[in-house]
């Protein structure tokens, strides 16, 4: 009996059939757990580069948004940018305002007379109409200003939609030429807008495309389908941010390590990203992130802790603040999303 084996192109589009029919890419849970654990690590401790958190944060709304918009247009034919729209504010809008009417309520109740409370009154309008990245600064002394990451989001869920709906195949090129525009940004000065665009977001969206076509998978599947390139590309990701690597090439290695986590659900770190508690934790990662610095704060404020037991408390409470948000109040708007499903 002959055996016939199958050529690396049949495999390629095997693995990529297999690729387009997952329809929940669980480990991005995970991923999310350990990305928003590192930023309440920074803003506890300030120890080591937490806050590179944000930029994997980032890469997988990238790749995860351009994903589902690309497999609506298969499926359907189209884009609905108003359901959308409709969608992304139902899960975004609601805590987001609801955690800046607490800021508000707190600093005028607290420190509406001191510095940092006029500067957060004067901030105010940035803050609520997600410009806060481009008019105010960053720093800890700077009340909400973490914020500037849901700006950068907000952004892009403006533009990139639009992109993949009414430019198609010149989605790409435009992409390429706004991310070599932001890289050089950082040696001419080329305006706040191209500075403030967001690498690793550019780099998701790009990743999607990639895999989403069949020709350019193939590439791609080289360097993140391989079983273990999902703990390779996590150790680039550390050892890039322990040098101090340039933005890009950072910025690249958190995409891979994206994409190397969804590419095969049986990756090398599925064991880590899909173990519960940390999938329990990367489904309420948006309510840690919004409130973590209240909850941070409010410990501050209680009971002086050490840096690290801080980040240890605060991550508790901040996630079971950020579970009965969700459950409680979240998910009030959330079971609005379905009516704005795209049904054809």
């Amino acid at each position: 009996m002959s055996s016939v084996l199958s050529s690396p192109a049949d495999v390629h589009v095997s693995r990529h059939a297999e690729f387009l029919k997952i329809k929940k890419f669980a480990s991005l849970d995970g991923l999310r757990c350990f990305s928003i654990l590192a930023v309440i690590w920074h803003h506890a401790t300030e120890i080591g580069k937490g806050f590179l958190g944000v930029q994997i944060f980032f890469a997988i709304s990238g790749f995860l948004i351009t994903t589902l918009l690309l497999r609506e247009r298969r499926k359907f034919g189209e884009i609905s940018l108003p359901k959308f729209y409709a969608r992304r504010s139902l899960r975004i809008f609601p805590l987001y305002y609801a955690v800046l009417l607490v800021y508000v309520v707190l600093v005028f109740a607290t420190q509406r007379h001191t510095q940092a409370g006029m500067e957060f009154f004067h901030n105010l309008p940035f803050f609520a109409t997600y410009t806060s990245n481009w008019f105010v600064p960053l720093g800890a002394q700077v009340i909400f200003y973490y914020s500037w990451s849901l700006a950068t989001e907000e952004q892009f869920y403006l533009v990139v939609p639009s992109l993949e709906k009414y430019f198609r195949s010149f989605a790409v090129p435009a992409l390429l030429v706004a991310l070599a525009l932001h890289t050089a940004s950082g040696f001419f000065p080329l305006g706040i807008v191209i500075a403030k665009i967001s690498a690793p977001l550019v780099l998701g969206v790009l990743a999607a495309h990639a895999l989403d076509n069949p020709i350019s998978f193939k590439y791609i599947a080289a360097i993140t389908y391989p079983r273990a390139c999902s703990l390779l590309w996590l150790a680039a990701v550390m050892i890039l941010a322990w040098i101090n690597a340039h933005e890009l090439p950072l910025s690249i290695a958190m995409t891979c390590l994206v994409v190397s986590s969804v590419i095969r659900p049986d990756h090398a770190l599925a064991w880590f990203f899909d173990w519960e508690p940390f999938q329990s934790i990367g489904r309420v990662s948006y309510g840690m992130y919004m409130l973590h610095q209240l909850c941070l704060g409010f410990l501050r404020k209680a009971a002086p802790l050490p840096p690290i037991a801080l980040f240890g408390c605060g991550s508790v409470i901040t996630y079971f603040v950020a579970q009965a948000s969700f459950r409680w109040y979240e998910s009030v708007f959330l079971r609005m999303k379905e009516r704005f499903s795209h049904q054809g």
